[in-house]
């Protein structure tokens, strides 16, 4: 609902929003767990450490690509590609070697299919006239 012509105006919105909805869970996670701060200690492994490196680079990647679909792609193919993250956690699975459930694949095989016919509508259009 903000109106303005620079698209990138609206991701950074969607993220600060982001960011704000999770901060109170994450409060909460805090002070829920038992010993915390030694469970976070345990977890700075070299492999983690060097992990939390690199995902701000793939970050600000992701954030040039949700820029450019923002200016270029219809609404609705933008806002699929902008919360399509969520359907890696199967593949974190595979990269951390957990086997994934039946269900998992199937809903990865779905949501993959239902993209690729979405992108691939021929009738979708902006509402300035750009096409797909």
């Amino acid at each position: 609902m903000l109106q303005t012509e620079q698209s990138w105006i609206k991701t950074a919105w969607a993220h600060l929003l982001r960011a704000l909805y999770c901060a109170p869970l994450v409060a909460v996670e805090i002070s829920c767990t038992n010993n915390y701060k030694g469970k976070v200690r345990a977890a700075l492994t070299r492999r983690n450490i060097i992990c939390l490196i690199f995902t701000p680079i793939l970050y600000v990647y992701w954030n040039f690509g949700l820029l450019f679909g923002a200016a270029n792609m219809i609404q609705s193919h933008a806002y699929i590609c902008n919360t399509m993250f969520s359907i890696f956690i199967v593949l974190i699975g595979y990269c951390l070697c957990l086997k994934p459930y039946r269900l998992e694949i199937l809903g990865l095989i779905l949501t993959a299919v239902g993209v690729a016919c979405m992108l691939n509508d021929p009738v979708a259009e902006r509402t300035d006239g750009k096409v797909a």
